[in-house]
């Protein structure tokens, strides 16, 4: 257990960050679930749920959860995934 205030404030902080981005990064995940879901089920709102996922993946990288290429690369996946279905 830390001793300093400074770093006790720290470990407070560091708790409170991961619990939001383990929340990010679960939005991905189920947002790709979804979409897939709805793809495969050939439902007319994929291309909504497509949408929603490439939000979450901006809105990660915004937060600095994802690196910016981290999220690119993934949007790439998700899209070169789109363009095979079609």
């Amino acid at each position: 257990m830390p001793r300093k205030h400074a770093s006790i404030k720290a470990l407070r902080q560091s708790k409170r960050h991961a619990v939001s981005n383990d929340a990010r990064r679960r939005a991905i995940e189920i947002a790709f679930r979804h979409y897939r879901a709805a793809k495969s089920g050939g439902k007319s709102d994929a291309m909504q749920l497509l949408f929603t996922l490439v939000k979450a993946i901006d809105k990660a990288a915004q937060r600095h959860v994802v690196s910016k290429n981290t999220a690119a690369r993934i949007k790439s996946r998700v899209m070169r995934v789109k363009k095979a279905s079609l």
